[in-house]
């Protein structure tokens, strides 16, 4: 797991297509107005193990 914010960012940064989700999950959060942790966690880890990352 990644431990740090800084750690996260460094990796979403270091991955084009994981980038590219990420931008495209803060736009669908912004436009919505919920936000659950939780639940973006478990959108964010699927995301990952699709992208065998």
């Amino acid at each position: 797991m990644l431990s740090t914010v800084n750690e996260a960012k460094r990796f979403v940064k270091s991955n084009p297509a994981l980038l590219d989700i990420a931008q495209n999950l803060r736009s669908r959060l912004q436009s919505a107005k919920t936000f659950q942790t939780t639940s973006l966690v478990f959108l964010l880890q699927t995301c990952c193990s699709q992208l065998g990352l």
